[in-house]
């Protein structure tokens, strides 16, 4: 039975790629999702506010909700404030980590007046990582030029917790070093520090040159951010108190000899968090697509609209005892006759003005999938 669910769960995990960034309604209307996690690691935590698109069709991507007031309170009173460092994104003003023995809620007003709340959840136990393991294994049902062809199975091994009842997720992290900070078919509006919606802010030496997009060099520090394509998460029914051994986590891709930093956290969550996120993902998956939210879409089981209790949410805060490993995945010691697939650039690089080298820059701008900040560790 187990070796059938770990084949099973491997097939679910490196069958699919494609990254779940954001929703579509099928009936038209927005919910506001909040995504809020607080754990025992003392690092800047981060929630992101979004309210999600009423598209059936065209632009789907999420509105980033500014202006708010966040906060998380302990169950002593003391209040973890969070600032907005870009569009949705607030961050802890301070390293901090949940105390044990400690309970916490989420606070959040938004400019409109709505107010959105939780109660109180217990601070979990932390898990243990006995070892993170990476293999790089050929997928010879995928063509040569298909990027899914090669890439690094991720496994680990962990300590279950002898106390029954253990729920466990786990979220990596990767950061990787960004040329190009912006993407543009018109140019870049400096004004409002995106994408331009006509060529009026192109120079003149740009008008006329066809070819699309236009991509400019960052400049500043940034780094893209990539994250599990679906929720990885176990429960200990069957299995309590023993060791785990070889449990799939990720399959990274080949797209370079670069040593790959990886960081891996392992957290044991709430039952009614497990219960959410594994109703989700099977909702998405089987759904079709991981755009679409049928009838059933699960709401919030514990992240409530304060000031209209009728009104909907998507997301979950989720308090969990969390352990942390980082790696740098080596990629430069494969068979020659195995080569990586690069990322290709679509369009052209901006150009300089004439009489200059100097290739227009634009900044770094902080998103969920994109940050200012050098990791942890970091090294290129």
């Amino acid at each position: 039975m187990r070796v059938l669910g770990i084949i099973f769960f491997l097939f679910f995990l490196f069958g699919c790629e494609e990254e779940l960034r954001d929703f579509r309604q099928a009936e038209q209307e927005t919910f506001v999702t909040i995504e809020a996690t607080f754990s025992n690691l003392e690092k800047f935590h981060k929630i992101y506010l979004n309210e999600s698109s009423p598209n059936i069709s065209g632009d789907t991507s999420p509105k980033a909700i500014s202006g708010a007031e966040v906060q998380i309170v302990d169950s002593l009173g003391e209040k973890i404030l969070f600032s907005e460092i870009g569009e949705g994104v607030y961050q802890s003003v301070q390293k901090v980590g949940a105390i044990s023995g400690h309970s916490y809620k989420l606070s959040i007003r938004l400019k409109n007046g709505k107010r959105y709340g939780s109660d109180f959840q217990q601070l979990m136990y932390p898990p243990q990582i006995v070892e993170i393991k990476d293999e790089f294994v050929l997928r010879n049902n995928f063509p040569e030029n298909n990027a899914q062809r090669y890439g690094f199975n991720i496994t680990v091994d962990f300590e279950d917790s002898k106390i029954p009842g253990q729920y466990y997720q786990w979220d990596w992290i990767h950061y990787e070093r960004v040329l190009y900070c912006a993407s543009c078919n018109n140019g870049f509006d400096y004004g409002k520090n995106d994408c331009s919606r006509t060529d009026e802010n192109l120079p003149y030496y740009e008008k006329y040159n066809s070819d699309r997009p236009i991509n400019y060099r960052c400049g500043n520090n940034c780094f893209d951010i990539s994250r599990p394509p679906q929720f990885v998460l176990f429960a200990d029914n069957l299995l309590n108190g023993q060791k785990i051994s070889d449990f799939p986590v990720a399959r990274i891709p080949y797209d370079g000899t670069t040593d790959y930093y990886f960081e891996l956290e392992m957290r044991t969550i709430h039952a009614e968090v497990y219960n959410y996120l594994n109703q989700l993902k099977e909702t998405t998956q089987s759904n079709g697509s991981l755009f679409d939210i049928p009838a059933n879409t699960p709401f919030s089981p514990n992240i409530k609209c304060v000031t209209d209790p009728k009104e909907k949410v998507l997301g979950v805060f989720s308090v969990f005892g969390a352990h942390r490993k980082q790696i740098y995945i080596k990629r430069n010691n494969l068979p020659s006759d195995v080569r990586p697939i690069f990322p290709i650039y679509q369009g052209r690089e901006a150009m300089a003005p004439p009489g200059s080298s100097i290739l227009p820059t634009v900044p770094c701008k902080e998103a969920k999938y994109r940050t200012k900040q050098e990791p942890e560790n970091w090294h290129d």
